[in-house]
C-alpha cells in the first residue's frame, strides 16, 4: 500500500469512527421522554350535610360536609375557596354537591340542596260498606 493509500485510509476510518460518535453520542445525550401525566381525577357527586365552624367573633373557619356511605358516616372539609364559601350559606342544610378531591380535602365545583320528600299523610283505610 503506498503512503497516499494509507493516508486516505486512515482519514476515512477516522471520520467513519467520529461519524459514528456523533450519531451513537446524540441518542445517548437524547432527553428522556417525559412522562406521561396522570388525568386528572373525575368529579364526583356526593350528598351530605354542610356543618359550618367559626371563631368566636362569627367568622367561618372550616365548612365541613358529613356524608354516609355503606352505613359509615364521613366528614370532609372543604376547601375555601370562593365555591366552599358558598357552600357555608347552606349550614344544616343537605347537599347534592360535584366535589374533587384535592390530597384528603373536597373541592366544590358546584352543589344544589337536596328537597326532601314531603310526607305523605297517612291513608285512611277503606270504609266498609254499610247494609
Amino acid at each position: 500500500m503506498s503512503n497516499g493509500m494509507f493516508r486516505t485510509a486512515l482519514v476515512i476510518a477516522a471520520m467513519s469512527v467520529f461519524a459514528a460518535s456523533i450519531v451513537y453520542g446524540a441518542e445517548a445525550n437524547a432527553p428522556a421522554e417525559k412522562p406521561v401525566p396522570a388525568p386528572a381525577p373525575a368529579p364526583e357527586t356526593v350528598k351530605g350535610v354542610v356543618s359550618v365552624v367559626k371563631d368566636a367573633n362569627g367568622v367561618v373557619t372550616a365548612v365541613k360536609l358529613t356524608t354516609e356511605m355503606d352505613g359509615k358516616k364521613m366528614t370532609h372539609n372543604i376547601v375555601m375557596d370562593k365555591e366552599g364559601m358558598e357552600l357555608a350559606k347552606m349550614d344544616g342544610k343537605e347537599v347534592e354537591a360535584k366535589v374533587m378531591k384535592k390530597g384528603d380535602d373536597l373541592k366544590v365545583l358546584s352543589f344544589k340542596a337536596v328537597e326532601k320528600a314531603a310526607e305523605k299523610p297517612a291513608e285512611k283505610p277503606a270504609e266498609k260498606p254499610k247494609m
